[in-house]
């Protein structure tokens, strides 16, 4: 089985570009014949031993002798369909779009040169093109609508086909559905491109026009029809595929493993066998090259920004065990962006970056599974302990444990206390021995105690104060704590502010209402369901209560619980307008407000 690697996705993209200019008069625009020559360089074709461009040649004489010839249509697509039998079904729909587009091109390419083109006037008329198209628009009009409906259902199948199958088993009966309606697109697509390509069908007299608009309409008709039930299909085994991939990622983090192959080859070899790439060398490379080496995952957004990039860089080039550790670990940058598809910016951040930098990187970063960002940005559920006293520590740490063991999601971490002496030393000690996984290393422990005081430090410098200044006031009480405690927790969820922090016997006495707050965790999460169990509510019948928050990326996701009722509040997008003339979508969307209301 012939398959085209490296992503159809740049040859898809390549043709979507000569077809968009065919389906227009318009001139060319250089910068997306730039974008997808670009795009086109990298595509190759495993399990066959001919070049691409000679399958494609091939093809497009087939089809254009399948036009010439007598026969039924139904006949002709069935010979295109042997003619393709040994591709997978996206590929025999991109190499047959691809060979469409070629002949087509070809004609669109002469027909806008032959004006002021010697050679192009001689092939246009050596081909008897016509000389005026004014009246061939409205045909060309239903072609253009036929032609994107075929893209649309190729990029269907594709999504389907790089769905990681092999992970898992989805349900028969989804699968069966979708494979039968995958067979039946592409039976219409190639017949679809049959038809567009007769030049008798194109360029027969006007007075059959009005027929010539009927069938492509037709044609489009029945394969949006199509497209909008496979597409419903391939969302439901998605959807089926996201979440059996999400419990496996989370299930093998939890296993032991002789060395790392298989945690990395479900994270980045699901759709490359070659899925990493050295950026100082640009060589291809497979995850084998981490074997028996450390693997660090630097994961960002693709546009880093280049003053912390470079400190990063300095970090890791000059530090003073860079010899001795050298060869030991391997650093990979692993890109996420904001939504599920890359914008052009953050490509050309990526291509700019991944060329740059010391370091490994991800190669094609978007065929990573969609269940690979969701798993990085799943926000998970922390608990921070500081104590001096060993035997709360334990006790803590138990019911920690207790409830970690019921499925709450939660990391436990000690971190000791400010200005530890050596009694906090020694608690690190019997921490390290008796509860793995639990503490940092004593460097880091004092470098987490050092970042909170030059917090501190710099919101004093800049003139807040307890009062009005939020992370001063919690950074302060951490530094500055009650002595006649035992010690604290700080309970949060990833890079949200809201958190949950309690004191001494507070501590115990929340965790040992976990029967009455756990069943709330799934729904609320674990701050809002501790919470609410702490705080009674203030009203008991009706609540109208609303909150009007500023936009920040990440800061309110989920579910929001009312101050007054503790119940969990429905959640409204506000969108301000600056009144500044000519702002753009995307600055407004910044000016956006969440309200929360019950």
């Amino acid at each position: 089985m012939f398959s085209i690697m490296n992503s159809a996705s740049p040859k898809l993209f390549s043709m979507e570009s000569i077809l968009c200019y065919a389906t227009t008069t318009e001139g060319s625009d250089l910068h997306f014949d730039t974008i997808a020559r670009s795009n086109i360089c990298n595509i190759e074709v495993t399990g066959s031993e001919e070049p691409l461009g000679h399958t494609i040649y091939k093809i497009s004489h087939e089809i254009l002798w399948q036009c010439s010839a007598d026969g039924n249509l139904h006949a002709k697509t069935m010979i295109l369909f042997d003619a393709l039998g040994h591709y997978r079904w996206e590929a025999k729909l991109v190499l047959i779009l691809a060979a469409f587009a070629t002949n087509y091109g070809e004609f669109w390419l002469i027909m806008q040169l032959y004006p002021r083109n010697p050679l192009a006037a001689s092939v246009a008329m050596l081909k008897r093109l016509p000389n005026d198209l004014s009246a061939l628009k409205p045909r060309f009009k239903a072609l253009g609508l036929l032609i994107k409906t075929m893209v649309d259902v190729t990029k269907c199948i594709m999504k389907f086909e790089r769905l990681q199958l092999q992970q898992v088993v989805l349900d028969y009966e989804a699968m069966a559905v979708t494979k039968s309606q995958i067979y039946m697109a592409t039976y219409w697509v190639i017949r679809s491109t049959l038809t567009c390509s007769s030049q008798n069908f194109l360029f027969r007299h006007s007075d059959s026009s009005t027929i010539a608009i009927w069938e492509l309409s037709s044609l489009v008709c029945r394969l949006s029809g199509i497209f909008s039930r496979l597409r419903q299909q391939v969302d439901v085994c998605l959807q089926l595929l996201e979440t059996q991939m999400h419990i496996k990622l989370l299930n093998v983090f939890k296993e032991t493993h002789i060395d790392n192959q298989e945690v990395l080859n479900l994270l980045f070899s699901l759709n490359d066998d070659l899925p990493l790439k050295d950026c100082s060398s640009e060589a291809k490379l497979a995850v084998s090259e981490l074997k028996n080496q450390v693997a660090l995952l630097l994961i960002s957004k693709p546009d880093l920004p280049l003053e912390e990039l470079l400190l990063l860089v300095q970090q890791t080039c000059d530090h003073t065990d860079q010899e001795k550790l050298k060869g030991s670990y391997k650093i990979v940058w692993v890109p996420i962006p904001s939504s599920t598809t890359w914008s052009r910016a953050e490509e050309i951040s990526f291509d700019f970056l991944s060329n740059c930098l010391p370091w490994y990187s991800v190669r094609q970063p978007w065929l990573l599974s969609l269940t690979v960002p969701k798993w990085v940005e799943d926000k998970r559920n922390f608990c921070i302990c500081g104590s001096d006293n060993l035997d709360w520590i334990r006790e803590v740490n138990a019911k920690m444990r207790e409830i970690s063991s019921v499925g709450v999601q939660v990391e436990m971490l000690y971190v000791g206390k400010n200005n530890p002496t050596e009694h906090t030393r020694s608690i690190l000690a019997t921490i390290d021995k008796e509860m793995t996984s639990f503490s940092l290393t004593s460097m880091k422990m004092q470098f987490f105690w050092l970042r909170l005081e030059s917090m501190r430090r710099s919101k004093l410098r800049l003139g807040y104060t307890h009062d009005n200044d939020f992370i001063l006031r919690e950074t302060s009480g951490l530094l500055d704590p009650d002595e006649n405690e035992k010690g604290w927790v700080i309970i949060g969820r990833g890079s949200s502010t809201e958190i949950i922090k309690l004191q001494g016997e507070k501590v115990m006495e929340c965790l040992n209402l976990f029967s009455t707050w756990g069943e709330n965790v799934a729904k609320l999460g674990l701050v809002d369901a501790i919470r609410t169990a702490l705080e009674p509510p203030l009203v008991t019948g009706p609540c109208d209560h609303s909150n009007v928050i500023p936009y920040v990326e990440g800061l309110m996701e989920g579910t929001a619980v009312c101050n007054i009722c503790k119940r969990p509040m429905q959640k409204f997008i506000v969108y301000k307008c600056d009144g500044i003339v000519g702002s753009s979508s995307q600055q407004l969307g910044k000016k956006g407000k969440s309200i929360f209301r019950n």
